[in-house]
């Protein structure tokens, strides 16, 4: 069986990206409220489903959105079987799930990755959207 370089970097994204001390707990303080509220996480940038699957586990309603599809098929794979997860290829420049959710996170520094002042406000303004349901405020 042959690997693209793409295909290789995801199967290996969790071997090379373990959690950080206090990461989870941190995560966890935020979306245990928004469990208890009945609401649902959006998880931007969400690679394999390391920071999501966590919290999945632990009952918290969440999808997972990614850019890099290779790293979603890693997802969806661990993730067989789990009721309150779910994932969706998308941009964090331009993310319209058509639903709203009680928190977003974006765990590590996956925002850093919107190199331009212009990238930077085009996620922001898209995050507002599944945050709030509006477009405009």
């Amino acid at each position: 069986m042959s690997f693209s370089p793409e295909q290789l970097a995801a199967e290996f994204y969790d071997v090379s990206v373990p959690d950080w001390d206090g990461e989870m707990d941190f995560y966890r303080g935020f979306a245990g409220e928004i469990r208890e509220r009945g609401q649902s996480v959006l998880g931007v940038a969400c690679g394999t489903g390391r920071v999501t699957l966590q919290l999945a586990r632990e009952g918290v309603n969440i999808v997972g959105v990614d850019i890099d599809e290779e790293m979603l098929t890693v997802a969806r794979r661990k993730s067989e079987g789990a009721a309150n997860v779910g994932w969706a290829r998308g941009d964090m420049r331009s993310l319209d799930l058509g639903r709203t959710f009680g928190l977003i996170l974006i765990p590590g520094h996956s925002f850093q990755f919107m190199c331009t002042p212009e990238d930077q406000v085009k996620a922001l303004e898209s995050f507002k959207r599944p945050y709030t349901g509006r477009y405009d405020l």
